[in-house]
């Protein structure tokens, strides 16, 4: 495997891309067989020192490296759900939209031993068939660029453990209105200053209106919905 063989040549960090078919039987084929191609993408790393978890943090970073390929190439609506996928220590599934278009997560250590790896990489399988599908079902359109400026804000937000991060950024893309333009999860923090069995989470918000300049006072209005729905759905508070 070529992650083995770079760690074994003190590659210290390296990504790695592959495209492959793979086959399934199939008794509609006339070859016994059905063909399909993915996408193989692996992130290697060693840990570093770092008052962080290196895997989850790692995988978060992988997870906004992933989004950015897919809408790159045209996909749109970008979610993940915990997964179960055999041959992963932890795993999420990847949609696009209510397609489900791969996996990414942390390998196990049989898998390890069996591949003689050492240290934990990120891995990810995306289906090329399922995105093709979606290529071919999508409407093209094309947007001017803004012609009015955008507003961030980024929030903290102190949660249970529990909660996976992304039923409060679904909670954040519905309260935000037509004026939140993006979100995305960019830190995750755990330790003795939020409690044993809590979190915390922070987001940064883009705002952007197609027809006016925003003002302060509407953006905060519109921060101070989402805080009281965040609340108010997961018993989460601003840090």
């Amino acid at each position: 495997m070529a992650a083995s063989y770079n760690e074994k040549r003190q590659e210290k960090g390296f990504k790695l891309f592959e495209i492959g078919a793979i086959h399934n039987q199939s008794k509609k084929s006339a070859t016994g067989s059905k063909e399909k191609f993915h996408l193989g993408l692996l992130w290697y790393g060693e840990p570093q020192s770092h008052w962080r978890n290196y895997e989850d943090r790692d995988l978060y970073r992988c997870k906004g490296e992933i989004v950015q390929l897919l809408e790159s190439v045209g996909l749109s609506n970008i979610s993940y759900k915990v997964g179960t996928e055999k041959g992963f220590e932890t795993s999420l599934k990847i949609y696009s939209g209510k397609t489900q278009i791969g996996n990414v997560g942390i390998l196990d250590n049989k898998v390890l031993e069996q591949y003689d790896i050492k240290v934990n990489p990120t891995v990810c399988d995306l289906s090329l068939h399922n995105m093709r599908t979606l290529w071919q079902n999508r409407k093209l359109g094309y947007s001017p660029p803004p012609a009015y400026p955008s507003m961030n804000r980024d929030i903290a937000l102190q949660v249970s453990r529990d909660k996976p991060a992304e039923d409060l950024l679904t909670t954040i893309q519905k309260e935000g209105g037509n004026t939140l333009k993006d979100v995305s999860l960019f830190d995750v923090y755990q330790s003795d200053e939020v409690g044993d069995n809590n979190k915390s989470l922070a987001f940064s918000l883009k705002f952007q209106s197609e027809t006016t300049t925003l003002t302060d006072t509407e953006v905060d209005a519109d921060v101070e919905k989402i805080l009281n729905s965040l609340k108010k759905a997961h018993g989460a508070t601003q840090r």
